[in-house]
């Protein structure tokens, strides 16, 4: 069993128990948080703020943070809510913030008046580290002519994927991958081998915001040649219904299969799309633009993206004319083949702004630590480093973490180093749009410009 499928099976079960050893009072009183599909029940009579917060910990898996002398009663009865609705019913004599960074663990903080008030912590369950590699398979480069499927079949695998010359071989079990692996490396026909790597489903922000943002002032039109600028986002699948995104997209690239999409909130895809159309918006006199949008899904359905999946997407991008790539999404893992497609797309002249993550250490984050791709930490908007983005030496540029998009004329707040390369990505744009610029020389003039030097204390990448 997959380690994801292990952990909702676990808040599953969690909720199915009702945490009876916890709480002895949940024959009466109950919470369900779904954390799979973002919905809240609640039948709750008599409970006090701990009893709360440490159900919500337990089957959402946030960290929560609460201020120490906080208390209240809790009673509240509802259905089918949101996490943001949901939390406002259920702390109704106490302020909270939820902040939603990508590719992390969200964290609420509940206090009465200010946010650094919130300072005990309230443990969710342990998750999977994200830096483990998917031990049933072997990423193979090949020389050219070799009969892949052939040598596949011999080692006792099967292909699943192929970039040019690498191939994603699957095998039974991890056992079985390791000895293939073995048998790989003596071949006269492997160039090299490679693991790949998990990389977990953004999140998007749960929490609506008090009001809709206005409209972006775009208009999509042609460049003097008659062109577009295409910037493709890796990332989710994006919603046209209920944006102003419609006329910017051009046709999705699907690399994991068709998704569902949401009807009641935007993706983590069409908050970054609206972040970079609005960043364009705001970084030039111009209402209008020739950029366009190329989205390429690289989750479908599932919870999770692989390291490969990632550099199939961007390999395609680069085929269908993108020049920019935002990589709003990322992991602790090193793929050699990740940063192979990188290298090679860059020697083309694409450029990659991805983000650089949200924890405030100074750990490489990937592909963001790629000395090709430009990496973006957040900054509050009083221009200091963000409390949860990371601060490495590998970050060149800081941009706004915090911003607002609509969706079905709500505002939803994002949060993240994932605003802020999707900010960067938005003002690159706009200079090779309105100001004439070759893609390198656009990243160039953001590295110079929205420098993190003075935040983080490094001289950037390159």
């Amino acid at each position: 069993m997959k380690p994801l499928a292990r952990s909702a099976l676990l808040r599953l079960g969690l909720a199915w128990l009702c945490l009876a050893a916890v709480f002895p009072t949940c024959a009466e009183d109950s919470l369900t948080w779904d954390a799979l599909r973002g919905r809240v029940d609640a039948d709750i009579r008599s409970w006090d703020l701990r009893q709360l917060l440490d159900s919500i910990a337990a089957q959402s898996g946030w960290e929560i943070f609460v201020q120490p002398d906080a208390k209240q009663p809790v009673s509240a009865k509802f259905k089918n809510h949101s996490p943001g609705e949901a939390l406002k019913k259920l702390l109704t004599e106490l302020n909270f913030a939820l902040l939603t960074p990508t590719n992390q663990v969200p964290r609420l903080y509940v206090f009465r008046s200010k946010r650094d008030e919130a300072t005990q912590k309230i443990s969710p369950p342990v998750i999977r580290k994200q830096s483990q590699a998917l031990g049933n398979e072997v990423i193979a480069l090949l020389k050219s002519g070799t009969d892949a499927k052939k040598l596949a079949s011999a080692v006792g695998g099967s292909i699943k994927g192929k970039i040019a010359n690498a191939y994603r071989l699957v095998f039974d079990s991890d056992a079985d991958a390791t000895a293939a692996r073995l048998a790989l490396a003596d071949m006269d026909q492997v160039l090299s081998l490679d693991s790949n790597f998990p990389i977990d489903r953004p999140r998007i922000s749960e929490v609506p915001a008090p009001a809709a943002p206005l409209p972006f002032s775009l208009r999509p039109t042609l460049g003097p040649d008659g062109g577009m600028v295409i910037v493709a986002a890796i990332d989710t699948a994006m919603q046209r219904d209920g944006t102003q995104l419609g006329n910017f997209l051009l046709t999705p690239i699907f690399i994991a299969g068709n998704a569902e999409l949401s009807k009641t909130q935007p993706t983590h895809g069409t908050s970054m799309a609206e972040n970079i159309l609005r960043s364009i918006a705001a970084n030039q006199s111009a209402n209008s633009t020739p950029v366009r949008i190329l989205p390429v899904d690289v989750y479908g359905n599932s919870e999770t993206t692989t390291t490969f999946d990632i550099a199939n997407g961007i390999s395609q991008a680069v085929k269908n004319g993108a020049r920019i790539i935002n990589l709003s999404l990322g992991s602790e893992s090193d793929s050699t083949l990740l940063h192979t497609i990188i290298k090679n797309s860059a020697d083309q002249g694409v450029v990659f702004f991805a983000a650089a993550g949200n924890k405030p250490t100074t750990a490489p984050f990937y592909p963001a630590a790629y000395r090709e791709v430009t990496a973006v930490t957040a900054r509050e908007s009083n221009g200091t480093l963000a409390p949860y983005a990371n601060r490495g030496t590998f970050v060149d540029v800081a941009a706004p973490g915090t911003s607002l998009v609509q969706f079905n004329n709500q505002g939803w707040v994002v949060t993240g180093t994932s605003s802020s390369a999707a900010a960067a990505t938005g003002f690159a744009a706009s200079l090779v749009a309105s100001a004439g610029k070759t893609a390198p020389e656009a990243q160039a003039l953001v590295r110079t410009r929205w420098s993190a030097t003075a935040l983080v204390g490094n001289t950037g990448q390159n």
